[in-house]
């Protein structure tokens, strides 16, 4: 029954995501209220806590006057924080209000941030729908929902806030298209869900997909201890023309590229800081699946260092991209070197 929840609010199924992580109310560090069952269909929840006018909260309340937050913590099984917002104020003009919600969400998302190495995010709007030439049809109940969200560090917190803003009223928008003549009621309430990300940190050697590899686009150091990170930098740094797979053409030098220091490995949270101490831009990719077609962004830097450097992140490993043109070729057919958006992909 949670998980049925789950899918007709977020349009997924976290289970397998969610199974091995914990509930804990990190934000508030309060100790949990009294549980119990609000509706048979639903799963439990915690006693709400309103947060209103003239109320001390840690939330972000903006226009006062206008729009604040009444919340409860759900309990969910593998969530850090699963939060239900109950808005007073404008909620017919979805603009306005993600407008408000994006300044809620950035102050709590900084406080998860600060405490964790990185979070998994789901913001899911409940919202009806009604047909002006059909006043005494009943409203329709809809979700708008952004998807899963990743968040590694504060760098990426801006284009993130704007992320969420863009995927909801692109929802609507598709939705009004395809449901012609609706036109929104109003927000009902906001479901806010957070989960403790994991990363790995980079190993030893690892194998690419084959897919991958014939694209010989990519240089993957044969190296045997955790300091893939440091000789995927430096085959990009100091290419070499023969057998650039060879740890040992790399290793003199970690020192002079101030990579000799580093506390390996290096898991993605850690980059931004260490651009800025290298002065070197990197951009991290993944795949999530066997053959390394379903590739993704995981981190695209906004340093305007003069050197960028691109990385293919797997299985814990790290190789350097050395050609994105070659390694997003398949995409598109056509044959001359194309250049990439890092961030869409496009």
């Amino acid at each position: 029954q949670d998980m049925v929840v789950v899918d007709e609010v977020f349009g997924e199924n976290q289970d397998s995501e969610l199974e091995d992580m914990y509930v804990i109310d990190e934000i508030s560090k309060k100790a949990p209220p009294t549980f119990r069952d609000l509706n048979p269909n639903s799963h439990n929840q915690l006693e709400s806590n309103q947060v209103g006018r003239g109320q001390e909260s840690d939330m972000h309340v903006v226009d006062e006057d206008d729009f604040y937050h009444s919340f409860q913590q759900n309990s969910l099984t593998g969530l850090l924080q699963d939060t239900e917002l109950q808005t007073q104020g404008p909620k017919n003009d979805l603009l306005i209000y993600l407008r408000n919600l994006t300044n809620y969400l950035e102050v709590t998302i900084k406080k998860v941030l600060a405490q964790r190495k990185g979070m998994k995010f789901w913001v899911s709007l409940k919202v009806s729908y009604v047909h002006p030439a059909k006043p005494d049809q009943d409203p329709k109940i809809f979700y708008l929902h952004t998807g899963q969200l990743l968040l590694i560090n504060e760098f990426q917190l801006s284009d993130t806030l704007k992320e969420i803003l863009s995927k909801i009223l692109q929802r609507n928008a598709h939705f009004i298209k395809e449901k012609s003549g609706l036109v929104l009621d109003k927000v009902h309430s906001t479901r806010f869900r957070v989960a403790e990300y994991f990363p790995f940190a980079g190993r030893s050697y690892s194998e690419l997909p084959r897919f991958l590899a014939n694209k010989k686009a990519i240089v993957n150091i044969n190296n045997f201890d955790n300091r893939c990170f440091g000789y995927a930098l430096l085959s990009a740094l100091v290419p070499q023309n023969s057998d650039a797979h060879r740890y040992q053409y790399y290793e003199r030098y970690f020192q002079q590229y101030k990579l000799a220091n580093l506390s390996y490995p290096i898991t993605p949270n850690k980059i931004p800081r260490i651009e800025d101490d290298l002065h070197i831009g990197i951009n991290v990719f993944s795949f999530y699946d066997d053959e390394g077609r379903a590739r993704h962004p995981i981190y695209v830097t906004q340093k305007t260092f003069p050197t960028i450097v691109d990385l293919l992140y797997w299985a814990e490993h790290y190789a350097w991209i050395k050609s994105f043109s070659r390694f997003m070729a398949d995409i598109n057919k056509n044959d001359h070197k194309l250049f990439w958006c890092r961030r869409c992909l496009c």
